[in-house]
């Protein structure tokens, strides 16, 4: 099944801990959208992103417990459980590649008593969205973005107002005069 432009979004999240840059979220897009890539469904993306130049200039050197550490991190803003860390780190999930990892975490996420893990993830995915959707491809940006976002809805809108001031100004400059009009009232 071909990823979705929110799975990609979660993917960004997760392994990058920021938003999806336009020309990245463009290259990662199969929808017939975009000819960049024949990868299409969000196992062969994560797989992908994983062995990328970015991915290894962040995690390589660490070990499983720092990375599932940080995935938790990026993705939910908390690190993991003692149980969850201990399930990916020393007991049935330890053999899980990193790249299935990141995807069970995103399919796993929920809103319980423990916290708002979902709501969290979705509201940087959509404000990821919001900034690739804006065009915008700076990465350091792309960080800065998603570092507010929580679960409240109004860090959802304070980012997205904040990506609409990074989008360049353009105006329409014309070869007539214009006519100012003033005085005093």
């Amino acid at each position: 099944m071909t990823a979705t432009r929110d799975e990609i979004a979660k993917l960004y999240v997760a392994t990058f801990d920021r938003a999806a840059d336009a020309d990245g979220l463009a290259y990662w897009i199969s929808d017939g959208t975009s000819a960049t890539t024949s990868l299409t469904d969000i196992e062969d993306l994560a797989s992908a992103m994983t062995d990328s130049a970015e991915y290894k200039a962040l995690y390589d050197g660490m070990d499983r417990e720092h990375i599932v550490t940080a995935m938790y991190n990026n993705l939910f803003d908390r690190a993991p459980d003692a149980s969850g860390l201990t399930y990916w780190v020393s007991g049935d999930g330890a053999t899980v590649p990193v790249d299935e990892l990141i995807i069970a975490l995103i399919n796993g996420a929920k809103d319980d008593d423990a916290g708002q893990d979902k709501t969290i993830m979705d509201n940087k995915a959509t404000v990821g969205l919001a900034y690739a959707d804006a065009g915008l491809n700076d990465v350091a940006e792309a960080k800065t973005i998603l570092s507010g976002v929580t679960a409240d809805p109004a860090t959802v809108t304070a980012a997205e107002a904040e990506v609409n001031n990074l989008v360049p100004q353009t105006f329409d400059l014309t070869t007539g005069a214009d006519a100012l009009v003033g005085g005093k009232a």
